[in-house]
């Protein structure tokens, strides 16, 4: 009898043991779990988006400080991404209030209105423009989206100003092409100190050769007109309007103030041969804002106001 004790409790015992062990088995997790993209952001595809403001976070390598710096101040609104080395690639030439971004849903990204680039989304939501000037690509993440603006990083690269190493990135404010209120400030991470505006490189060019414009606007008779035509200046004395013919330009220094003169000849977008006074740094600013311009040969032609942005 006491064996036959012993053996029910046995019995019993290992029922127990293999009741507890199902009970506590733990489901293996994948080792790299995927991302889950932000479910709270705006789809920003089909949006005309312009540049409201910039950061750039840089991270030096050899002593591990942080510092922050804006793209842009109250005598700078033209910045590089770059901020080490000044980029020619009119992606990375920005401006305040002028540079425009636009996703297509046909995966097109057309920048400032005019240059298309091709683009996809990997599976998180970061999008890769890419067929750039130099054959080169540039990855956008969208850190935060609303209807009215977003939040994006973008050119996360490294740099040395000839004694240390870097690290660095920019994140971008835009807001969307109509909006009139104040997008929500970009939180600065933890940990980086604050230097103000960034003196970064420019490119410095002294001659119109080689730059494209395009017309983005003109003012005449209190009228707007918005003819986004092509200035292609392909010598020192000549450029063509889009893909006609050439014709015959004049850029000339003026004596006694800093601003130069620029005459257009058979300049079709305004019906003739125009002339007007521009900023002397404008090849460099990348933009000419508000400049007045007059009939060469028709004093009683009126005025026309211009706002004129570089491409290339």
């Amino acid at each position: 009898m006491k064996n036959l004790i012993s053996k029910i409790f046995v019995i019993v015992s290992v029922m127990l043991i293999t009741v507890s062990c199902k009970k506590s088995e733990v489901v293996p997790q994948p080792e790299n779990p995927q991302t889950t993209v932000n479910a709270t952001n705006v789809n920003v595809v089909g949006v005309n988006w312009e540049l409201y403001s910039g950061k750039v976070f840089v991270k030096n390598l050899d002593n591990n400080s942080l510092t922050s710096y804006d793209h842009f101040g109250t005598s700078k609104n033209t910045s590089n991404l770059d901020a080490f080395i000044a980029s020619w690639i009119p992606f990375d030439i920005i401006s305040k209030g002028m540079t425009t971004w636009k996703w297509t849903s046909s995966n097109q990204f057309i920048l400032d209105g005019t240059s298309s680039y091709n683009y996809n989304v990997n599976t998180n939501g970061i999008f890769n423009v890419y067929g750039l000037e130099n054959s080169s690509s540039r990855i956008i993440e969208v850190l935060k989206s609303t209807s009215d603006y977003m939040h994006v990083k973008v050119y996360e690269s490294n740099g040395n100003n000839g004694t240390n190493n870097f690290s660095f990135y920019t994140v971008l404010t835009f807001v969307r092409s109509g909006f009139t209120g104040t997008p929500v400030t970009y939180t600065t991470p933890s940990g980086y100190g604050y230097s103000g505006v960034i003196n970064n490189p420019t490119t410095t060019v002294t001659s119109l050769v080689g730059t494209k414009w395009v017309v983005t606007k003109y003012v005449q008779n209190f009228v707007s007109y918005y003819p986004n035509d092509t200035l292609d200046f392909v010598s020192n004395t000549q450029y063509k309007i889009g893909n006609s013919s050439l014709r015959n330009y004049v850029l000339s220094g003026i004596v006694g103030n800093n601003m130069k003169s620029l005459s257009l000849y058979s300049f079709t977008t305004l019906g003739g041969d125009w002339s007007g006074q521009v900023q002397s740094t404008f090849i460099n600013d990348w933009v000419v804002n508000n400049a007045v311009f007059s009939d060469m040969f028709n004093t009683n032609t009126p005025q026309a106001r211009m706002w004129v942005k570089r491409i290339q």
